[in-house]
Order: structure tokens, then C-alpha cells, then sequence
């Protein structure tokens, strides 16, 4: 028994030795910060241009959408303000029609690069939007339901969290933009984080991929 126990404690002590040696670097889960400068949005009658308007550093725009525009037109919205950019977009779905749109941007130099993190789902549901992101952009496949788009260059540092998707959605939906340092920073390690530990490096994962009937896959703004 006391041999036992020595050996027991002898194995936790390399254990916790070993994690001494070589902490794993974590992004913190909650960020607190003072709120900055918000704006109200939720105008079922009004267009995004002049809902969402000229935006500013240091601010936050907290919006309805009525259906009128999704997440990754919102992101195209952005950009023509904010000029080329970095992007990350998180999505729980998206539409053949938003990657071919998002493809052009790149390809025109809109968008200097993009990453994609995305749910297992669409290997069956959208597997033609994968099909394609595979072929032309870095991605990685967890299990998430964020819906999260970051944008950086030189001048502008902004993050995008909604309950909208990638997809044309009539539905009423709800998000912010936070034009901030932090708060982009913040959302960009936590993908980075995911990215290190998911990214598809090749078509491997989707080369089997089979057509799905659509079947319970088929919603609305899905």
C-alpha cells in the first residue's frame, strides 16, 4: 500500500512538474470593460446606409435588423468604409450566394485575407459553400454557434457579434458593432486559439462530403 501511494504521488509530481514547465497559453473567456460610446439602432423602415451611417472609432452600435441585411453584408457595409482589411468570420451557417460575394471581394483586393470558423454542420448541410471556402481559404470546424466577424488594418480595429449568419435572412435579428482595440483583440485570440486547435489543412475532412437531401437542414436564414 505505502509503495503504491509513493508511486502515486511520484507520477502527480512529474504531472504537475511538466505543467510547470510548459504552461499552455489561454485567452481568458470574459473580457470586462467599460462601455464605450453606444449607439441605438431599430428603425424597421430605414436602410442599413442610413441606419448604420459613418462610423467612428471608440464607438458602439448596437442594432435591429428587421430582416433587411445579413451578417456578412453588414461586413461588406464596414469595409467600404474601413477600406482593405484582415477578417475573421465565425458562422454557425452559411449561403453559396454570401462565399461567392465574399470570393469576389477577395479576389478585387476588398478583402486582404479571410479565415473561416465554422460548425460540423455544414459538412452537410452547406456542403457546397464548403466546397468552395476549402478550395480558396483557410478554415477550421468546431463546434460553434457565434456568429462573429472581425475586421483590422492599419487604421481600424472592429469586431462584429449578432444572432445573424452568413446567409439571406428575413428574419429579426440583433447585434453590435464594437469599434475597439480591446474588444477585437480579444475575439481574434479566442479564434486564433480555435484555429490552432481545428484548422483543416487540406480537403481531407471534405472530400466525402455527400449532398444532403436538405432535409432538417433546410430553415429560413440557415
Amino acid at each position: 500500500m505505502k509503495s503504491g501511494l509513493k508511486m502515486l504521488l511520484t507520477v502527480t509530481d512529474i504531472v504537475k512538474r511538466k505543467q510547470t514547465e510548459e504552461p499552455e497559453a489561454q485567452t481568458p473567456p470574459v473580457l470586462r470593460l467599460k462601455s464605450p460610446l453606444c449607439k441605438k439602432i431599430s428603425n424597421p423602415e430605414s436602410s442599413l446606409h442610413k441606419e448604420i451611417g459613418q462610423i467612428s472609432h471608440d464607438e458602439c452600435i448596437h442594432f435591429w435588423s428587421f430582416g433587411s441585411y445579413s451578417l456578412h453584408e453588414l461586413m461588406f457595409y464596414l469595409l467600404k468604409q474601413t477600406g482593405p482589411a484582415h477578417v475573421n468570420l465565425c458562422t454557425w451557417s452559411i449561403s453559396q450566394d454570401a462565399i461567392e460575394k465574399i470570393t469576389r471581394k477577395h479576389n478585387n483586393g476588398e478583402i486582404l485575407s479571410i479565415r473561416f470558423l465554422l460548425d460540423p454542420r455544414v459538412k452537410v448541410c452547406k456542403a457546397k459553400p464548403l466546397q468552395m471556402i476549402t478550395r480558396n481559404f483557410r478554415h477550421a470546424i468546431t463546434r460553434v454557434h457565434a456568429k462573429v466577424v472581425t475586421i483590422e488594418n492599419n487604421e481600424w480595429k472592429i469586431s462584429i457579434v449578432s444572432s445573424q449568419n452568413a446567409t439571406n435572412n428575413p428574419k429579426l435579428e440583433r447585434g453590435v458593432i464594437i469599434i475597439s482595440d480591446d474588444i477585437h483583440d480579444f475575439d481574434k485570440q479566442i479564434i486564433d486559439n480555435e484555429f490552432r486547435k481545428h484548422e483543416v489543412r487540406n480537403d481531407r475532412a471534405t472530400s466525402g462530403t455527400i449532398l444532403h437531401p436538405e432535409g432538417d437542414c433546410h430553415h429560413p436564414g440557415s
